[in-house]
């Protein structure tokens, strides 16, 4: 079975890897889904923050 780990907020590291839109939940779902889930391990990173601004060191190194 699948498993998500815990994740980080290289935007905000004082809070969780929220996902404010959805966008990188529905994307993580489709690739676990591709192997029925077996051995999937999903990493949450979020690297964009609710108005979609990031640093593209950030976004390239995750």
């Amino acid at each position: 079975a699948g498993k998500v780990l815990s994740g980080c907020n290289l935007i905000d590291q004082s809070q969780p890897p929220d996902d404010d839109y959805g966008h990188g939940t529905h994307i993580a779902g489709i690739i676990a889904d591709c192997t029925q889930g077996v051995d999937v391990k999903i990493l949450p990173v979020k690297v964009l923050d609710s108005e979609g601004h990031g640093n593209l060191l950030l976004y390239v190194l995750s």
